[in-house]
């Protein structure tokens, strides 16, 4: 399969959460863990930990393996899109929470959009009849769109809904017109029994327009400058710092470089071959090669390096140099004395 290419949100990872999401929808449908982790590199336990994250490829490989089951795209969108809510966005859900207007958490959600589990860009912007929420086809593969689509949409209104008040809500009722919602024909049309049934308990309408030249929506402007639910400005602005300081973890966290690393680290005594490597992360050996090329490094790089740094923390912890080769995998002591004189300079026996 050949993806187009990529833009900046394909270089920042995920959270795991949301594959999470996927394997419940999988279990939900007689699909198995195992099946939908094919090829990733990832254990179903990997995704547990509240901070974890994934790479991008590594959850659109889980969307096919998911796909590949045979299940309809619209229904599985569905029920993956109704797994979400606002907590499961972690601290960006409490910022949109605690946001003192409508308008200010839809500026705060622009602002950190690469720190949810979306694939498409979404751009904001303001008209004369509300905030204009367009979602471009971006560089979402072609073979994904219709369930990704389904389940952003799903998830988008779902997550929505809990940032209006029941006021906002009333207000929206009221309107002399429905809701419009644009959507390209990515999409079967049964899609829109399914929209209707999200809002109709709030008693708002949709006019669905299916085979529009764009997938989008807007927000009435009455409700922009309204309240959310629970608005503490204070609260919002601590939760925008630590957006930012997840942000700056999740880029660092992003790219081969890093998956190579968590794949070295998870057995240091069989580290896998480049070969071996780029088949758990789903790529060629070529593609993984000129990724590393990308974050200035080679597999050979990345190997020493772990290496050089597990055998100082072990050495640090009192182990013989015999253990610490016998840890990392090398034939015998004297290649792992070798090897350590390279990097350091002088031997694993020396304690400066």
């Amino acid at each position: 399969m050949t993806d187009p290419v990529r833009s900046s949100r394909w270089q920042i990872a995920r959270p795991a959460v949301s594959t999470r999401f996927l394997l419940d929808t999988a279990c939900a449908h007689g699909l198995s863990e195992t099946a939908c982790l094919d090829g990733t590199g990832l254990r179903a336990s990997d995704l547990d930990d509240p901070r974890a994250v994934v790479l991008p490829e590594q959850e659109m490989r889980v969307i096919r393996n998911l796909l590949a089951g045979g299940g309809d795209p619209l229904e599985l969108g569905l029920d993956a899109g109704l797994r979400y809510s606002l907590t499961s966005t972690g601290i960006l859900g409490y910022a949109l929470l605690s946001s003192p207007t409508v308008r200010e958490a839809i500026s705060i959600l622009a602002r950190f959009a690469t720190l949810t589990s979306a694939f498409f860009d979404v751009l904001f912007v303001e008209t004369a009849a509300g905030m204009l929420v367009e979602i471009g086809n971006g560089d979402v593969p072609a073979d994904t769109r219709a369930f990704l689509l389904t389940r952003d949409l799903v998830a988008g209104f779902r997550m929505a809904t809990l940032l209006l008040t029941p006021e906002a809500l009333t207000m929206i009722a009221a309107l002399d017109h429905p809701v419009r919602l644009e959507v390209r024909d990515e999409i079967s049309t049964r899609y829109g029994e399914y929209a209707r049934g999200l809002v109709a308990p709030f008693g708002v309408t949709l006019d669905i327009r299916f085979g529009a030249h764009r997938n989008a929506f807007t927000i009435p402007s009455g409700i922009l400058d309204r309240p959310t639910p629970a608005p503490a400005p204070q609260t919002a602005a601590l939760c925008i710092e630590q957006c930012e300081q997840l942000l700056d973890q999740r880029r660092r966290f992003t790219g081969a470089a890093a998956q190579v690393r968590h794949l070295l680290l998870r057995n240091p005594a069989a580290m896998p071959t480049l070969a071996a490597a780029a088949r758990e992360l789903g790529l060629s050996e070529r593609t993984l090669h000129r990724r590393l090329a990308d974050s200035h490094t080679t597999f050979r790089t990345l190997v020493g390096q772990v290496r050089e740094a597990l055998a100082t923390e072990l050495l640090t912890e009192g182990l013989t140099v015999e253990s610490v080769a016998r840890h990392l995998g090398y034939s015998d002591t004297a290649a792992f004395t070798h090897a350590y004189r390279r990097w350091r300079g002088h031997p694993p026996s020396h304690r400066p």
